[in-house]
């Protein structure tokens, strides 16, 4: 025959060990697995309507600072951010709620510290799933910064160099990606693997003289251009034709 004390003992724990279940499975760490289901596709800058509790997935860049913005009618909604560490296990790097339904949003602002797949749900204040979809926006707030680009000079035949410099504010080494555009009169077109800091334009030929160039710079999902610079023709060239 079991102790009355005994048998309160094995009761109290067992309720305490299901309230620590609840909070873990439903406390405020809006915990994520393979069993939340993924949106698609992955969104980019601008607003996406998701369904909460979706994981959302969203590609981040090492150093690039993002504000996160989340509109949920009709209850107090919570933006969770997780990184997967190895398959079908997250490391939560941020979780934070609002109080003001759409009044003002709620608003995360973070700055990643990897290169890689974020993923962001969207729950009411207690992480739970309401039967609802809500509004995520999102913005990257650095800004580029790009080196003028000046004119340059040639003669027939010849080569000629234009170089860009980009910065970007708060990322002492940032990797960009780049690539150069040629206006010839018709629009802004790509030249065809022109996809690093410098373009070399070689073999010139006299049509060629009064095009244009920049260079379209991009960081994560911000993009930039340099400013235009004309290729002029060398005054001392005698005239062609």
């Amino acid at each position: 025959m079991n102790h009355p004390f005994m048998l309160c003992r094995t009761l109290c724990l067992s309720g305490a060990l299901q309230i620590l279940l609840f909070v873990q499975v439903f406390g405020q760490d809006c915990s994520i697995g393979p069993d939340n289901r993924r949106s698609s596709p992955t969104p980019a800058r601008g607003s996406h309507t998701i369904h909460t509790g979706d994981r959302t997935p969203f590609e981040v860049v090492n150093g690039a600072k993002y504000k996160f913005s989340s509109c949920a009618s009709g209850y107090n909604d919570r933006i969770t951010a997780h990184r997967e560490v190895f398959t079908d296990n997250y490391q939560r790097l941020f979780s934070q709620n609002s109080n003001n339904y759409c009044s003002d949003g709620e608003q995360v602002e973070w700055t990643s510290n990897f290169t890689g797949t974020l993923w962001i749900t969207i729950t009411d204040y207690n992480c739970n799933y309401v039967s609802s979809s809500a509004m995520l926006s999102i913005e990257q707030l650095n800004n580029i910064k790009i080196s003028d680009l000046p004119d340059q000079r040639a003669g027939c035949t010849e080569s000629v160099t234009f170089n860009v410099t980009a910065q970007i504010e708060g990322v002492a080494a940032p990797t960009f990606s780049y690539q150069w555009q040629e206006n010839s009169g018709s629009g802004w077109v790509d030249v065809l693997g022109a996809t690093t800091q410098s373009l070399v334009v070689n073999n010139i030929q006299a049509v060629q003289f009064g095009n244009q160039y920049r260079a379209k710079v991009s960081f994560g999902l911000l993009t930039n251009y340099s400013s235009a610079a004309t290729l002029h023709e060398n005054a001392t060239d005698p005239p062609s034709g």
